[in-house]
């Protein structure tokens, strides 16, 4: 018989990240032996096809999927509550562990009070109550900020086992930063994973005529506060002043944006290209990228539980990265690999040093292996999987 795990997730499995994160990680558990069943809040469908080839997906995969609509707004968000405890009512007879994706994740099956029987592995997925606060939205008094602590506390202490994104996440857990110690059996990190089956070094044909020729320097992403992408832009700039025949991708669903900032700092339109690119399109455009910038901001209490999705993706398709900020893990992945390159801070001189990396060229091709073999373990689909189906395994036995 099959052990049972629940996976309660707010990234719809209609979202690239749902698919990338919590299917494929579902479909490897299925494959070891568990029956998995997702409960995920799914935005109004598109009207594409979508919903038809995830439940064909499945059907060939074995995961089962239950979903209700996400709703937006504040009365939203009271029935999302109330939506996602209502499926996980349904499921608690059913399941021998429920797997909480984030801090919402984990609220919800608290909310329906059924952890007396039945365990839960709270997925952090970051510092949200630290993000918060950090950048000016929410807890910002005392009386909240207090409150905020209480649930996150009683979120770690009720948990039977914790994933991080960050070993220095794991570790905060593991020394009582949230109050219980887990045990590091039960305490480990397990970094946003990506599929090395499917991003390869390898390049088919080009997907864009732009990328023949090089080197091609990207910035792949939202622009969001995590990212300093106006210092990202300016770097962009100065490359392509310092060589030639270097181009700008941009890979982004804020085209708009992007060809703004583009244009406020001189990137000439015949050497940059802004455009989206589907989710199941993006590994046949990673492999024709040279350099990829991932400058974040500096380190801050909410970027040590953070580790790009990005940085693992730039290391399985052969992308030096220019990486700046987050925290002290995600510069010792950089530096472990050894493709890339490391900016202590983003001065003018810093800047200058990035361009001259780049303008000594490509790193060879044994280098960008290298790479790829030295991040799998850590950063690949299959063990990220064989992480979760040990942890679950150990708090089954623990409980």
């Amino acid at each position: 018989m099959r052990d049972r795990v629940t996976h309660v997730s707010l990234d719809g499995l209609s979202t690239p990240l749902g698919q990338s994160q919590v299917l494929a990680v579902s479909e490897r558990l299925h494959s070891m032996g568990w029956e998995c069943t997702i409960l995920s809040l799914e935005p109004e469908p598109s009207g594409d096809g979508a919903f038809d080839r995830l439940y064909a997906r499945m059907a060939l995969s074995g995961v089962r999927w239950q979903h209700r609509p996400y709703r937006r707004g504040r009365v939203g968000a009271v029935k999302n509550v109330l939506s996602m405890t209502a499926m996980i009512r349904d499921a608690w007879e059913t399941t021998d562990l429920f797997h909480c994706r984030s801090y919402f994740g984990a609220f919800f099956p608290a909310a329906a009070d059924v952890f007396q029987s039945v365990p839960y592995v709270f997925d952090t997925r970051g510092y949200w109550v630290d993000e918060k606060i950090e950048d000016g939205r929410w807890f910002q008094d005392v009386a909240s900020r207090a409150i905020a602590r209480r649930v996150e506390r009683e979120l770690y202490e009720r948990a039977s086992g914790v994933v991080s994104l960050t070993e220095l996440a794991a570790e905060d857990v593991r020394n009582g930063r949230f109050g219980r110690r887990h045990p590091e059996q039960r305490s480990i990190c397990i970094p946003t994973c990506v599929d090395y089956s499917k991003f390869r070094m390898e390049k088919g044909a080009a997907p864009n005529d732009f990328l023949n020729d090089g080197p091609i320097i990207a910035y792949v992403g939202s622009l969001n506060p995590s990212y300093e992408y106006r210092k990202a832009l300016e770097l962009a700039a100065l490359i392509l002043k310092r060589v030639p025949q270097a181009k700008f991708l941009a890979l982004t669903s804020q085209i708009p944006e992007m060809s703004s900032l583009s244009d406020e700092f001189a990137i000439p339109t015949n050497r940059r290209l802004i455009t989206g690119v589907a989710n199941d399109q993006i590994h046949v455009w990673l492999p024709w990228i040279d350099f990829g910038l991932t400058l974040l901001v500096n380190p801050i209490q909410a970027k040590r539980a953070s580790m790009p999705t990005k940085l693992g993706e730039f290391f399985a398709t052969g992308i030096a990265p220019i990486s700046h900020g987050a925290n002290s893990e995600v510069t010792d992945w950089v530096n472990r690999a050894g493709s890339g390159m490391v900016l202590e801070d983003l001065s003018s001189d810093s800047l200058e040093r990035a361009a001259d990396f780049v303008a000594r060229g490509v790193p060879d091709v044994q280098v960008l292996e290298r790479a790829r073999l030295a991040t799998e373990e850590h950063f690949s689909l299959d063990s990220g999987a064989k992480r979760y189906d040990t942890l679950f395994r150990r708090v089954l036995a623990a409980s």
